[in-house]
């Protein structure tokens, strides 16, 4: 194993952070900033380098590093990333759904492609499960809140849940549309998009923002790998069961009182 992929084994959400918070740097601050948070560690300036440089890939998947993007990262290295341990493998059924590919890997749930495999209609969709070993009981009452969140949120720039259930093991797993894009910044940035332009995508988030907002839902980690510009040109706002995202009842949310934020 390279000394990247020890470093990615070890100090994932460490990696994972940096990394997307380089994302929303122009490209021309990147260097300084990486020499900066990274100081002497070498492996780890080289390795947030090498994430960020698979990034601007036509098919890169901005999910975080995940492995689609290692592969590209590291494959100078030692060649494709291994498949998760215990993870799902292309052709496995998830009730309704068969497996095609691993898309995305984050710090508690795997993505992957699947098509629908019972008959009754051709759908691709996108399947998020948690992942082997985190099915705690505090990880697992997230999951399912997100489950939950996205059960009564429906809205055109909210990608939407379509199914859900749990695997053999146990694990929660649910399954949303499949959001082929980029993230909204790396979707803009691409096309030199004017500032009017750019406003008119920032307002399809502040729509979708506010749809939330009205059914109670509080998305608090709003950063472009959660914020995809699919082929149609509109946006899709994504993981709303990260640790900042919550659902208050509205008693509760009454009882602040009049003029009072969340």
């Amino acid at each position: 194993m390279t000394a990247a992929r020890d470093l990615l084994r070890d100090r994932w959400d460490d990696v994972d952070r940096l990394f997307l918070h380089a994302l929303d740097l122009p490209d021309g601050e990147r260097e300084r900033w990486l020499a900066e948070a990274c100081g002497t560690d070498g492996v780890l300036r080289e390795t947030l380098r090498s994430l960020l440089l698979a990034s601007e890939l036509p098919d890169a998947r901005l999910a975080g590093p995940g492995p689609a993007l290692l592969r590209e990262a590291c494959a100078r290295e030692d060649g494709p990333s291994a498949p998760e341990v215990g993870g799902l493998r292309p052709g496995d059924l998830l009730g309704r759904y068969r497996i095609t590919a691993e898309i995305g890997r984050g710090g508690m749930a795997t993505v992957y492609a699947a098509e629908r495999a019972d008959g009754e209609f051709r759908q691709t969709v996108a399947v998020k499960v948690l992942r082997p070993g985190l099915d705690t009981e505090e990880v697992v009452r997230r999951f399912v809140a997100e489950r939950q969140i996205l059960s009564g949120l429906s809205h055109p720039n909210v990608a939407r849940l379509l199914d859900g259930g749990s695997t053999e093991e146990g694990r929660p797993f649910l399954v949303m549309e499949l959001v082929e894009g980029e993230t909204i910044t790396a979707w803009a940035d691409r096309r030199r998009l004017p500032v009017r332009e750019r406003l008119r995508l920032f307002l399809q988030v502040a729509e979708a923002v506010d749809f939330a907002h009205r059914h109670l839902v509080v998305h608090r980690d709003l950063k472009p790998s959660n914020v995809l510009v699919g082929a149609d040109c509109r946006v899709r706002l994504l993981d709303f069961g990260s640790p900042g995202c919550s659902s208050r009842s509205r008693t509760a949310a009454r009882s602040r009182g009049p003029g009072r934020g969340p």
